[in-house]
């Protein structure tokens, strides 16, 4: 299952869903950009600005390509 981006217009925002728990690399990157985690919606999630839709559809699209090991490590 690829990792996921969705654009949230209701709550502003963009989100991006894994299929499991991300590498800590991974989450260190995402809180780097500013990427908060929501618990309740299960996804990484970010208010909506043009250039963050940008980052976040590069950085699916890599990790998608490469089929990088999302999971944690440990």
């Amino acid at each position: 299952m690829p990792v996921t981006l969705k654009r949230n217009e209701e709550k502003n925002g963009i989100e991006i869903r894994f299929p499991e728990k991300p590498s800590k690399e991974i989450r260190e990157t995402l809180k780097g950009q500013g990427w908060r985690w929501s618990p309740i919606g299960e996804c990484w999630y970010i208010k909506y600005e043009k250039s963050l839709l940008t980052w976040a559809e590069d950085f699916v699209e890599h990790i998608n390509a490469v089929g990088e090991d999302t999971s944690s490590v440990g």
